[in-house]
């Protein structure tokens, strides 16, 4: 009867835990897909499934730990079946988060080569040998673990890679810092607009910037839309934009190519813009020859700011002229 209980106890709890997981884990999904932050929901599934397999070995270390004998920790199991497991379950997450293109290139195949259900399956396995390797023992030990030095090897090399792999994350942002590389401002037509036969479109402000290590968890469009990467006039264009014309946000185009230096991430932001004189009641968009010249002249009097992520960054636009 209390073995019968006892697996009641455990299949409620895992049935519970199944629903509560896959809840939590579509509330993510919806929270992302509204603030374009996806990095909280792919790190949870990549946990989600660590703990499943950590629930499943439970049963087994709880009657493990009941036998007499020392508790030891099978730190050969978990260097040779569970890291390898847990650095496939997480190998997005580390693709998204750490910007060294050596790196993540190949944590980004690994990725697509096991696919979302494989990087699952191998949380459970590193879940499962993470809590399975304790266990107790009684009968003699392994001819390897007689020799101290030789014990220890196992334990060593597990927490050295987790030790030194923690540490490269907290230093990530010191190790790669964000760097942006060049700067190319220019006016051009408005794209995306239907205009009458005989009328100009409209006229935009367009900033190029290349980065190198751009933090891939984060949208550009979504900040730019909440003023978390904007540009900020100063000097001339700050006066222009007082007078003659105002900077209306048209949007945000990006790209990320891989160059021979390292990862750069292509954005491109662009202003609409918006005269405060009509010159052409059947064009109000027009902009006159001569504030255009002007507005191409004064385009590098100007900061680029980004909050989100990166504390307080400014970027002096004349400084990349």
């Amino acid at each position: 009867m209390k073995r019968l209980a006892m697996y009641l106890l455990y299949g409620v709890g895992l049935i519970v835990l199944i629903y509560l997981g896959v809840r939590y884990s579509e509330m993510l999904k919806v929270t992302y897909q509204s603030d374009f932050n996806y990095m909280p929901f792919i790190f949870y599934n990549a946990l989600f499934s660590v703990i499943m397999g950590a629930y499943l070995a439970l049963p087994q270390v709880i009657t493990q730990l009941r036998k007499p004998g020392a508790i030891k920790y099978d730190w050969l199991k978990l260097l040779i079946i569970g890291l390898p497991a847990l650095l496939i379950c997480f190998s997005w997450v580390l693709f998204l988060y750490i910007p060294s293109h050596e790196l993540s290139q190949h944590l980004g195949i690994m990725y697509f080569r096991f696919g979302t259900l494989g990087t699952f399956m191998a949380g459970v396995a590193g879940g499962y040998i993470l809590l399975n390797s304790l266990t107790k023992v009684q009968e003699e030990e392994p001819f390897w673990e007689k020799s101290k030095i030789l014990a220890k090897i196992p334990k060593i090399l597990a927490l050295a890679i987790g030790g030194v792999l923690i540490l490269y994350i907290g230093l990530n942002g010191i190790i790669h810092p964000l760097k942006l590389i060049s700067v190319q401002g220019y006016v051009s037509d408005a794209e995306h607009y239907t205009v009458m036969e005989g009328q100009e479109p409209p006229k935009e402000i367009n900033y190029q910037f290349n980065f190198q290590n751009w933090p891939r968890d984060k949208n550009a469009g979504y900040l730019f839309e909440k003023d978390k990467i904007r540009i900020e006039p100063k000097e001339r264009l700050f006066q222009l934009t007082e007078n003659s014309f105002s900077m209306e946000k048209e949007g945000v185009r990006n790209g990320s190519g891989f160059s021979s230096e390292g990862n750069v991430f292509t954005l491109t932001i662009s202003y609409r813009i918006k005269p405060h004189e009509i010159i052409d009641p059947w064009n109000v968009d027009k902009v006159s020859p001569e504030l255009l010249q002007e507005i191409k002249e004064a385009l590098y009097d100007a900061e680029l700011v980004i909050e989100e992520g990166i504390k307080g960054k400014r970027y002096q636009l004349q400084d990349f002229q």
